[in-house]
């Protein structure tokens, strides 16, 4: 291969976190997946690992081996941790395609062409039988570091979810690639016994009460005048010192915000503000400049895909988008402060996909001045 394949390997493994086993939790699966842990398991995390790339030989050969190394003692630790796990050893290969016209005219004009042409098709018979082996080696370098081969789920998808263009000759071996991902499933809680009551109580029966007959009293229904919330948050307009607080804001007794969530749509692992966000944005710039008296901390959150530490750095990025949004709208910095706080303050299940996208938010805390 030539020189610049080593760039591609990079942005391979740069990549690696998109790939995913086919764990759909919302999804209706048949029977047949039902019986696949990967489709519906109870998963807190997935973690995926580079991939290993394989010369399709015969003996396989793995390269990288640094990281194979690190793979194998991250799956040690949650191995030794006590969470539950599943760990899926999935390889691939180039295109499957049959060969077509094997042997071609070497000494002639045409048969350069034949050549040229039919020089990326790949034998689905051979991508198989190296696919199995790359698989078998990976598989046994897991057993060989004392992982459980109960915990272990192999599958070979040959040539069916390529990764690289098969018209470039430079990049089409790099197909020949495994793939690692360890789903750790969330521990169940442990179910609460109600011990039964050992002995019975016996409550005398009381002494009947006589009551006398009184006779009805006329009851007087004085009608009662509600008073108006313009603003409807809660709070009468008689007591509401902020009659314009927008709608959705938590606010306090003098109706006053305090805290506000904004339902900011981030996709994964990005902190780019979509413009679906836009109206809630104005609403709250527009309350920031009506209310000079006012700061804010802005507290930026992910979910639990992905490694904690790069999650801390994309909730911190979430918050400065916001702010820097703020800022350009006229609101002065220093009345903002931005934060993240990652994956750890998620106010729904990771284990779905409509509790990840909840959890992928931005927090606002409203501070008045009592100057």
């Amino acid at each position: 291969m030539k020189p610049f394949i080593l760039t591609l390997t990079l942005s391979s493994a740069l990549f690696a976190g998109v790939y995913d086993y086919g764990y759909h939790p919302l999804k209706e699966v048949n029977a047949t997946e039902q019986k696949n842990p990967l489709f519906c398991g109870n998963f807190e995390r997935i973690l995926h690992y580079d991939p290993i790339f394989y010369a399709p030989s015969d003996p396989v050969k793995l390269q990288d081996e640094e990281a194979i190394k690190k793979m194998v003692q991250s799956v040690q630790s949650y191995a030794s941790s006590g969470v539950p796990y599943k760990i899926s050893v999935v390889g691939h290969t180039r295109l499957n395609e049959e060969h077509e016209h094997a042997t071609a005219q070497g000494s002639t004009f045409f048969g350069s062409i034949q050549n040229s042409l039919f020089e990326s098709k790949s034998d689905p018979k051979a991508n198989r039988a190296a696919c199995e082996r790359a698989v078998d080696a990976v598989k046994k370098q897991l057993i060989d570091n004392k992982i459980p081969e109960s915990d272990i789920i192999v599958e070979c998808r040959d040539g069916a979810n390529p990764h690289y263009l098969e018209n470039d000759e430079n990049a089409r071996d790099l197909n020949y690639q495994v793939l690692v991902t360890v789903y750790t499933s969330k521990t169940a809680k442990p179910a609460v016994v109600i011990e039964p009551i050992q002995k019975a109580v016996v409550v005398p029966k009381p002494a009947p009460v006589i009551v006398p007959v009184v006779p009805p009293v006329a009851v007087v229904v004085v009608p009662v005048v509600s008073e108006g919330d313009k603003d409807k948050d809660g709070v009468v307009d008689s007591k509401d010192k902020c009659q314009n607080t927008p709608k959705g804001y938590v606010v306090d007794d003098n109706g006053c915000p305090v805290e506000v969530t904004l339902h900011i749509n981030f996709a994964t692992s990005s902190y780019a503000i979509p413009a679906s966000a836009s109206k809630e944005i104005e609403k709250l710039k527009g309350f920031m400049k009506e209310y000079q008296g006012y700061t804010i901390e802005i507290g930026g959150h992910t979910d639990s895909i992905g490694e904690a530490d790069k999650n801390k750095l994309l909730s911190e990025n979430r918050a400065k988008a916001l702010a820097g949004l703020l800022v350009k709208g006229g609101i002065s910095t220093e009345r903002i402060k931005a934060q993240g706080f990652g994956e750890s303050l998620p106010i729904a299940s990771n284990m779905e996909a409509l509790g990840r996208a909840q959890n992928r938010r931005v927090e606002v805390k409203m501070f008045e001045s009592k100057e």
